[in-house]
């Protein structure tokens, strides 16, 4: 494809911030009207129907100051307007080619409103995370300031219902910096998130101090609802977050099962464990056959000190009874020996089904150790051990190896079936994105929505992951802005397809 434009139809605080002369008077506009490139100057101030002369000088005023910068016709500019000081104004500037040619151009000013959208916190700081904690399920981390939180508090409420879950359990970390990708991406924020089978957390959403650096000087979104500007970068990392939903999704339910089948309880909704819990989880216990084999050796000892009337018999006996199972029968059975030796056959054969456990249970570890050091195994082979660990004898002397065989095997077998889904496409390229690559491509869509799409695009070998996420955050800011790009982008996510996967 080609690259003909960064189509989303107006830039963000894309102009320096002049500030008016303190006392404006018509002759002064003039002047300086009369000494720009611009034309035809134009104030539109039906949504503010109080709008001063000040304020209405003001505009006319900035409309010619900005006209002496190369290039401005056919540009529009979402601005914060300073009128003085703490008065603010969001405006919309707009040029287009006058008559006459050349630099010269027709301005037209929409002054919207007044104040910084959003500039002002909805509650406290610790109210706000409880509020977003319960509503959302998000997780917050670092130093935010309220009318920060009431930022994401907007973006938040601007993802669909359908794609929430994407956001449950994903921290929100304020930081200061970001040291950036080389591609002029990850200064502002990053979403980060492990492309493995079992995951620790859903992952993270890094927002920086430069996120906000333009709240004060532009805005996003429509004539009827404008937006700071870092509400669109917040709903490009939850765009990041929609897009990977499925194998994190997936990844969580993993952990929650594997996590809780070794120990109960400890997995609650979306809290995070650490990689230690998450490893020991994963992790084959009871491999040291020791413990094994002391059953083993306790049964035979136990017989023969019985058989040849050695002293430390009764200690024996009363350790077998002590282990319950097949080895209390064993106690009872040599107890009766000592009286009648007669009835020593009964407890021979107690041995030798005790000793033939044993070696099932070690066989059948053998086997599983076998395949955490070759591999990878398919699920026949899992289900084979997961059939032997069955038919191991119940006995509750060896049922933590049984149930730990069988517990092993269910793990790797949803690690396999989260492989068989999810790791279709090379490098971790998500089904979402690749969808979304071929929908592109089949419309002749232009990966120029904008700058960073576009440098992206081209240096990522082709990756729609980051196209997929500025798409997503304009149409929850500006969904305008995609039409402007292509007539088919927009359905794109209207009609839900960003959610489905390729196959």
């Amino acid at each position: 494809m080609k690259i003909s434009r960064y189509s989303v139809g107006h830039e963000v605080a894309a102009l320096p911030q002049p500030v008016p002369p303190a006392q404006l008077t018509a002759q002064i506009v003039a002047a300086r009207i009369e000494d720009s490139f611009v034309q035809a100057v134009n104030v539109d101030t039906t949504r503010v129907a109080d709008a001063t002369e000040a304020e209405l000088l003001a505009l006319r005023w900035l409309l010619a100051d900005n006209s002496c910068y190369a290039g401005m016709a056919g540009k529009t500019y979402h601005q914060i307007v300073t009128f003085g000081e703490g008065r603010h104004g969001q405006v919309v500037f707009r040029y287009t080619a006058a008559a006459q040619g050349g630099m010269n151009v027709d301005g037209t000013a929409v002054f919207l409103g007044r104040g910084l959208p959003y500039g002002a916190a909805t509650a406290d700081a610790a109210t706000l995370k409880q509020e977003l904690g319960g509503t959302y399920g998000v997780r917050f981390s670092g130093n935010w300031t309220d009318v920060e939180l009431t930022k994401v508090k907007c973006a938040l409420s601007l993802v669909p219902e359908a794609d929430r879950e994407a956001v449950r359990g994903v921290e929100f970390a304020r930081v200061a910096g970001l040291s950036g990708d080389g591609h002029n991406g990850y200064t502002l924020a990053l979403f980060e998130h492990t492309f493995a089978a079992h995951i620790a957390s859903t992952g993270t959403v890094k927002v920086a101090t430069a996120a906000f650096d333009k709240d004060a000087r532009g805005f996003v979104g429509t004539y009827e609802r404008r937006l700071p500007p870092s509400v669109r970068v917040l709903l490009h990392e939850i765009g990041h977050a929609v897009e990977s939903a499925p194998h994190r999704i997936d990844a969580w339910r993993n952990t929650t099962v594997t996590v809780n089948g070794l120990h109960p309880g400890t997995v609650q909704d979306h809290t995070p464990v650490t990689q230690d819990v998450l490893d020991e989880a994963l992790r084959l216990h009871h491999r040291d056959f020791s413990e094994l084999n002391k059953l083993s050796l306790l049964a035979s000892g136990t017989y023969n000190a019985a058989l040849h009337k050695e002293p430390e018999v009764k200690k024996l006996i009363a350790d077998c009874a002590a282990r319950k199972g097949k080895l209390a029968v064993l106690a009872g059975q040599v107890t009766a020996m000592l009286d009648d030796p007669g009835k020593g056959d009964i407890a021979a054969k107690t041995v030798k089904d005790i000793q033939a456990d044993f070696r099932a249970i070690t066989d059948a570890y053998t086997y599983a150790a076998k395949m955490l050091s070759g591999g990878p195994y398919t699920d026949d082979s899992y289900q084979e051990l997961k059939r032997d660990a069955a038919n191991l004898s119940q006995d509750v002397i060896w049922q933590p190896y049984r149930e730990e065989l069988l517990r092993w095997a269910d793990v790797r077998l949803r690690q396999n079936a989260w492989e068989a889904l999810h790791k279709t496409w090379q490098g971790g390229r998500t089904g979402r994105e690749q969808n979304f690559v071929r929908y592109v491509n089949q419309q002749n869509i232009g990966y120029d929505l904008t700058n960073y799409s576009t440098t992206h695009w081209r240096s990522i070998d082709r990756f729609g992951y980051e196209l997929y996420a500025e798409a997503y955050s304009y149409w929850l800011v500006h969904p305008d802005a995609l039409t402007a790009h292509h007539a088919q982008l927009l359905p794109y996510f209207t009609n839900g397809t960003h959610r489905i996967s390729a196959t």
